[in-house]
Parts: structure tokens; sequence; C-alpha cells
């Protein structure tokens, strides 16, 4: 089975509204409206706002996450949809502060110097260096 990346963006961006509107939270998404820092915006019952980068990927390869300028409540999720019917392996969804990202894009960068000048700019980490956010909620405002 396969699905494009555009595919994989969409079912990442689908599944991490869903988890959230599970959460309490209310979610819109930014599809159309050419927004390039975040994909979702949501909302606590208290309106609290925060945003959403989504990042999706259907194969445990490295997570590629351009560092941005900083934004109060912007957060990253990042989500493994991978490929499958039945007894495909379960999504995982990661919740990481825009901190978390720049300091696992900076620690790459220290530990890879020769990589390429583009990649360096890309940004990105390992997919292991996302494990210790695995279903980290409690990061994200309160939906109560």
């Amino acid at each position: 089975m396969s699905r494009s990346d555009h595919g994989t963006k969409w079912t990442a961006e689908f599944v991490v509204a869903a988890e959230l509107s599970r959460r309490g939270y209310t979610v819109a998404f930014t599809q159309g409206s050419h927004v390039p820092v975040y994909d979702l915006l949501a909302g606590t019952s208290k309106g609290e706002a925060f945003t959403v980068d989504v990042k999706g990927q259907a194969f445990k390869s490295a997570w590629l996450v351009r560092d941005k300028t900083a934004r109060t409540n912007l957060f990253y999720i990042l989500a493994f949809v991978p490929l499958g019917g039945e007894k495909r392996e379960p999504d995982q969804l990661f919740i990481l502060t825009q901190d978390e990202v720049r300091d696992l894009n900076a620690r790459y960068r220290e530990n890879h110097p020769n990589q390429s000048a583009k990649s360096k700019e890309m940004g990105g980490f390992n997919f292991s260096d996302a494990l210790p956010h695995k279903d980290a909620w409690h990061k994200l405002p309160p939906a109560k």
C-alpha cells in the first residue's frame, strides 16, 4: 500500500485534530488560508487559543522540522501514521514545545557537523529523539 506525502500530511492532520477533539479542545484547520507557521488552531473551554504545527510521516525516519521565529503557544505534534490495513502499527503522537524542537534541532546539528548547509537550514532530528515526548499531552494548555 502506498500513500503520497500529501496524503500522509492530511492523514496526520486529521489524526491529530481528532485526538485533540477527543481530549476536549476545539480545533480548526488552517488549510487553504496559506498559514506557513501552523496547521491547526486549537482552543480550550476557557477560550485560551494555541497553535499546532503537525508533522506527519508513514515511516520511522528523521523528523524534518524547520526552526521558526519564536511564537507564544506554538506546539508541535509529530504524528507517525504508518501505512497498512488492519495489521498496521498503531499511530503514535509526540507533543513538543517550540523550545524542545529548537533544542533537538541544535543537538542534532552539533552531533552532525558535516551535514550540508541545506540540511542544517531545514532542521530535523532522529525519530528516536521524539520518543520521550510520546503522548505528552500535559504540555498543552488544559482543555477545561
